[in-house]
């Protein structure tokens, strides 16, 4: 049976999703709500907001990254897990995951690979690498 510490820390919390659930759609997108743990601490809260009801636009860089590592970080969502358990039942049945091997002769492959930041799939990186690639095109064929 729960402790009265406990029921009133869940009677907070489910509060708290209620509230975020009757803003309007456009502002609760703004928001993320963290659960209670020792690492709350290290996200700041903005305004007079509840301990764990965040703004993510004020957020800095370090602090978002945070966040997205603890929303991806719980044990419904980890893929080591699920590919295990999985892994398990199939061996527990006695299937075996189909296999595909794919040879080739004399095979060259070459590669342009962005390193740092232009490697991000952002429109601005797209734009830059289409209108390099062009130049290049362009150039090349002049001389």
């Amino acid at each position: 049976m729960p402790s009265n510490a406990e029921t009133v820390a869940e009677d907070e919390e489910e509060l708290q999703w209620e509230a975020l659930a009757r803003l309007p759609s456009q502002k609760r997108i703004n928001f993320a709500l963290l659960r209670a743990s020792s690492s709350r601490r290290q996200v700041p809260t903005q305004g007079s907001a509840p301990d764990n009801l965040i703004d993510v636009r004020k957020l800095s860089r370090s602090h978002r990254e945070l966040v997205v590592k603890k929303a991806l970080a719980t044990n419904e969502q980890d893929n080591y897990r699920l590919l295990a358990s999985i892994k398990e039942r199939l061996d527990r049945v006695g299937l075996e995951v189909p296999k595909i091997e794919v040879r080739y002769k004399n095979l060259n492959v070459s590669a342009n690979v962005q390193i740092g930041s232009r490697a991000l799939p952002t429109l601005i990186n797209y734009s830059r690498d289409v209108l390099e690639v062009n130049f290049v095109l362009f150039f090349s064929h002049l001389f």
